[in-house]
């Protein structure tokens, strides 16, 4: 959307749904506006919003919006009018919302292993069966990965394992953990450790272990048994049964002390398949006991995009999906039960609470390389985990070393890490510069490569831009009911 005019004879004729407005540039600080449900939501470059009624919007273009009321008063609090922006506040604002620009590469993944024992129809991943032999992490790299990690000048840094199915190669995961931790006695600084698994090879000494070392775990259900099943195809048989019998055993989990502080983590895919199933999926997370569900959009890469066809969607497709089952979870918890949607919760710590949420795919710069390296299994670097599945397909455009002749340094120094902050850098973006949402939103290098063959991408057509503009539209809309408000509210004190 375009920014409010510096004022060309007084009048605003640009945006099409606002028609001729009379514009007083002595008035209106620098801001961005969409008309959004019955209100015009304005943003800001400090992370603050204002929704404002017709005649409120009309009035504050003008500069002669009542002083006394309501609107004028937040419109002066929060930085958008021009003859009472108070800069040392704003500058905080701005430094708390851009956190992450004054920090380095916090999360390292590693892989594992490429090998699984599952075929989902929608691994990024492009795995290997679970008997492939060359495909696993040595010691020796996972070595380097961890030296290389602690090279990174953040005091906390996190471990992700990943795969394939990174538990087929367990003794990394323990070797790095133990590796982790004792470099650590010496740096002290905060290091948290996750694990991403099917759960399709955990046993009770496995289970022990990550409860003792305090590794969290994430894990994807994708809904009931019939819809589960058809999306993640496991050659040992019910993925959904085991899925669901771990996620009950760490949750069922008591310490010495009777309190259950191990909360793992679920998410779905949403796939085609699961578009008649939101409520049902949701019901079942509920039951189970999770806090939360990630109604997390597919992306074109890996199987996925081969198998686009029967399992793919359009943006408007998964915006109607994303609305009903948002609504869904409001109702549950106007009727009194907790339960929140991951997605929005993450924009909103953005859009109420001007945070950086530690979301590196939705930054400005991204997050590649800067936010997050991927070690691969055969000891490459990645600007990210979604960098290396690129090159499981063939396009190796996101390596920037490799754990045996790389530094961190030399890592976060590569040209490319360079060109894809240049290219998702919204203000220079020609679209995301103007848009509203420019102060929550961020670009994805590698979903633009894969799908427009440019670092930059083209907004107009870009399918990850017209979610995120509808996802941001569905929350300013609701922002909009004080009921709805409320819940969201309450998410971010969870």
């Amino acid at each position: 959307m375009p920014a409010l005019p510096r004022g060309i004879d007084g009048v605003l004729t640009q945006h099409p749904e606002a028609g001729t407005l009379p514009f007083s540039p002595a008035d209106v600080a620098a801001a961005h506006y969409r008309k959004v449900g019955e209100g015009w939501v304005v943003t800001n470059d400090m992370g603050q919003h204002a929704i404002l009624n017709e005649t409120e919007f009309r009035g504050y273009l003008a500069g002669t919006l009542d002083k006394d009321s309501e609107a004028w008063l937040e419109l002066r609090q929060k930085g958008f009018l021009k003859k009472y922006l108070d800069f040392e506040r704003h500058i905080e604002d701005y430094r708390s919302k851009n956190s992450f620009l004054f920090t380095a590469a916090a999360l390292h993944i590693l892989v594992t292993t490429a090998r699984c024992n599952h075929k989902c129809l929608y691994c990024h991943s492009s795995v290997v069966g679970e008997k492939k032999k060359g495909v696993d992490m040595t010691p020796a790299h996972a070595k380097r990965a961890v030296d290389i990690a602690f090279e990174c000048p953040n005091p906390d840094i996190s471990f992700e394992f990943q795969g394939g199915e990174p538990t087929l190669n367990w003794p990394i995961i323990e070797y790095v953990t133990k590796y982790a931790r004792l470099k650590n006695e010496a740096s002290g600084r905060g290091v948290f450790l996750s694990l991403v698994t099917t759960f399709s090879t955990m046993n009770e000494e496995r289970f022990k272990f990550l409860i003792d070392e305090k590794i969290s775990i994430c894990t994807s259900l994708d809904g009931p048994a019939e819809l589960h099943n058809r999306n993640r195809i496991y050659t040992g048989g019910n993925s959904q049964e085991g899925t669901v019998a771990w996620i009950k055993r760490f949750l069922d989990y008591q310490d010495d002390r009777g309190r259950r502080p191990f909360k793992p983590g679920a998410l779905m895919t949403t796939t085609r398949l699961s578009m008649e199933y939101g409520t049902q999926v949701i019901d079942q997370y509920l039951e189970l006991g999770l806090p939360g569900i990630f109604l997390r959009p597919l992306s074109p890469i890996g199987f996925a995009k081969r198998s686009w066809d029967k399992i793919g969607y359009t943006a408007e497709e998964y915006l109607a999906f994303y609305r009903k089952n948002l609504e869904y979870i409001l109702e549950l918890n106007y009727k009194g039960t907790k339960f929140f949607e991951r997605m929005a919760r993450t924009l909103l710590v953005k859009i109420l609470s001007r945070r950086d949420p530690i979301y590196v795919d939705l930054r400005s710069p991204s997050g590649a390389g800067l936010g997050v390296i991927g070690y691969d299994y055969d000891g490459s670097v990645y600007t990210g985990d979604e960098a290396r599945m690129l090159a499981a397909e063939g396009n190796a455009t996101f390596k920037i070393g490799h754990v045996e002749s790389s530094r961190y340094n030399d890592l976060v120094d590569h040209p490319l890490v360079k060109a894809a902050a240049v290219a998702s850098l919204l203000e220079n973006q020609p679209v995301c510069s103007q848009c509203v949402y420019k102060p929550y939103c961020g670009q994805d290098c590698t979903y633009n490569l894969q799908t427009q063959n440019t670092l930059w991408g083209r907004m107009p057509d870009n399918g990850r831009c017209r979610i995120f503009m509808g996802v941001f539209d569905i929350l300013f809309e609701k922002l909009q009911d004080p009921k709805a408000r409320a819940v969201f509210e309450g998410w971010l004190k969870e």
